[in-house]
């Protein structure tokens, strides 16, 4: 991982805490992993773009877009998720 990446890292978790966007789930760091709203294969490659997510919720996920995520599996819109739209 570069230093960059390592930034981005650091930077998403503190502004999002240790919380699964999606399931607010609350995570032990070693359980975070970060999630890219608008898909890497679809151009989702900045800091912005990344959010903290438990893996359960990052694979299902996987390379849907937000919205079709949230409503294939029933999850509300909330202030965190509304952010990204």
């Amino acid at each position: 991982m570069s230093k960059i990446q390592q930034k981005w890292v650091i930077q998403t978790i503190l502004r999002d805490g240790n919380v699964c966007l999606y399931c607010k789930k609350e995570l032990k760091y070693n359980e975070i992993t970060l999630d890219h709203i608008v898909p890497k294969s679809l151009g989702g490659r900045e800091i912005n773009n990344l959010a903290v997510s438990c893996l359960d919720c990052n694979r299902l996920k996987g390379s849907l877009l937000l919205t079709e995520f949230l409503n294939r599996h029933g999850i509300e819109l909330n202030e965190k998720i509304a952010r990204y739209l």
